[in-house]
């Protein structure tokens, strides 16, 4: 464990690590992310670990899917000797092994040299990501938010609603674009992430109404690993759309408002 936690103090492009945290602490935060992986690791010469994968199953991806899914995880500091590709070749193997018939990863884009470590290991890519976030959310200023638009927050009696809003609107993803999964599948996992975000998945989903009619939603998760290694509550937003009709209407500014509103009741800081 302390190996694990001084490798990820050498790797500098974990995926989403706020801007000015200290290595350690950011190690400590994607250590708590890491629970229950199983570990491929490679050691130089005197026995010194230089690299490793993590692996995690993952039961309800496995359901959503047919097949049994784990999610890679990829430390490989820059610096490390042309052996560092091992563990991420072994990962695949093993994991093909053990009956796993999907296995995703999250790189960082500017991580090049983790980038080509997972096309050689058999990766394909399927999406990227633009992350961003509000240095204090709640004292940052409010995106002006028209009258007509209206928000309030949702419940499990919304989980229907949901569940049409994201199949109306969140129509690409990593799984969209996967042959290996495919649209219509995607569809049907999208359908149960939205129903399942105002069942007690996510602790805030915003819906906003134009003249009484749903035109758009965001679902917020609590990210308690960065909450707990970094001492200030984090935010997560994992789903958000507006549909095509009400596009270009401020909906997204009325949604975002009402999130900064909400912040310093769930003690969000980001």
């Amino acid at each position: 464990m302390d190996e694990h936690l001084a490798l990820l103090a050498r790797y500098a492009h974990w995926p989403h690590t706020p801007r000015g945290e200290a290595r350690d602490r950011v190690a400590a935060f994607a250590m708590a992310t890491l629970g229950g992986a199983d570990w491929q690791e490679h050691r130089d010469a005197r026995g010194q670990l230089e690299s490793a994968v993590a692996r995690q199953h993952l039961p309800w991806d496995s359901e959503k899917l047919g097949m049994k899914a784990g999610r890679v995880t990829f430390l490989l500091p820059e610096g490390a000797s042309a052996g560092h590709l091992d563990p991420a070749r072994r990962a695949v193997a093993s994991g093909q092994k053990e009956g796993f018939g999907y296995l995703f990863t999250r790189v960082d884009a500017a991580d090049l040299h983790t980038v080509q470590a997972c096309e050689a290991a058999g990766f394909v890519t399927v999406d990227a990501i633009l992350s961003q976030y509000v240095e204090d959310a709640a004292t940052a200023r409010r995106p002006d938010a028209p009258a007509s638009v209206t928000v309030r927050v949702s419940s499990g009696d919304d989980a229907a609603l949901i569940a049409d809003l994201v199949d109306a609107t969140l129509t690409q993803s990593r799984f969209h674009a996967d042959p290996l999964v495919g649209p219509i599948r995607a569809r049907e996992i999208y359908r149960e992430w939205g129903a399942n975000s105002v069942r007690g998945l996510n602790e805030l989903t915003l819906i906003a109404e134009v003249g009484g009619q749903p035109a758009g939603f965001v679902s917020v998760k609590d990210n308690k690993p960065a909450r707990e290694a970094f001492g200030w509550g984090y935010g997560r937003i994992e789903l958000v759309a507006v549909l095509e009709a009400f596009r270009g209407t401020n909906v997204v500014a009325a949604l975002t408002a009402r999130l900064f509103h909400e912040c310093a009741r769930l003690d969000w800081r980001r």
